[in-house]
């Protein structure tokens, strides 16, 4: 990757069958790779260059995933959380989906990046734009 860039990897999105059903769930086989996360409604951010926190923590990647929720995991079988994530996956930097929003604003001020998007599903490359 050129200087100053970061590889922005969206997780696939859910597949419904006759508007009721999912399809069994596949990973972005790119995402699965860099991750090993397994589950829907992610996005990773891989910086070429180490990126430093306003608290001096310093970090080469940021991991947004959905936010656990006990009442749908009843139905959809238990999500990871951002605990789980840290301690199995061994990221450091992870925030649940929703600060996703406020947090690419934040990255996009704080440096100009080049970016790089693997097999991004169109509407996130619309969020992404909107974004800036």
């Amino acid at each position: 990757m050129p200087p100053n860039s970061v590889a922005v990897i969206f997780a696939y999105p859910e597949r419904l069958f006759s508007n009721d059903v999912n399809y069994t769930y596949h990973q972005n086989p790119d995402l699965y790779y860099f991750s090993g996360y397994n589950e829907p409604r992610s996005v990773l951010f891989i910086f070429k260059d180490q990126q430093i926190t306003g608290d001096g923590r310093k970090y080469n990647e940021a991991f947004f995933i959905q936010k656990k929720d006990p009442l749908m995991e009843k139905w959809t079988g238990r999500r990871m959380g951002v605990a789980k994530v840290k301690s199995e996956l061994g990221f450091d930097l992870v925030f649940e989906g929703d600060k996703f929003q406020n947090l690419i604003k934040f990255f996009w001020k704080l440096c100009p990046l080049q970016t790089m998007i693997l097999r991004t599903p169109p509407t996130c490359t619309t969020l992404l734009t909107n974004s800036r």
